[in-house]
């Protein structure tokens, strides 16, 4: 099951994906800096459900992390966990994506249609 989580603070909007099971939880994807608005966050998640391709890149210590940039280059969303080569980290973005697929459907977002193809 997937979680979708869209929280204000101070700062301003962002959101959170999470996969559920009945043993675990796994955050699978994020949003990058808050937004303005619930309606930038929005925008952001549609990104990452129909959205370009993301930046992979590797760290110093070996792990990979994937990065989504929107049109004006901020990050839109995240990976929240490190993978151990680019195929994992591109396998999770796989998943992080369908996942948003599913959240933007629930919440009637025009988005889901694009990303349907």
């Amino acid at each position: 099951m997937i979680r979708f989580s869209l929280d204000q603070t101070v700062e301003g909007w962002s959101w959170r994906l999470v996969s559920r099971t009945d043993c675990a939880a796994d955050l699978i994807a994020r949003s990058g800096p808050p937004t303005t608005d619930h309606t930038a966050a929005m925008e952001e998640l549609a990104l990452l459900g129909h959205g370009p391709p993301p930046r992979i890149v590797g760290s110093d210590d070996g792990h990979w992390r994937w990065l989504l940039s929107a049109p004006d280059g901020t990050i839109a969303a995240q990976c929240p966990a490190v993978h151990r080569n680019p195929l994992a980290c591109r396998e999770a973005f796989t998943d992080a994506r369908r996942a948003a697929v599913v959240v933007l459907r629930r919440h009637g977002h025009p988005a889901a249609c694009q990303a349907c193809g």
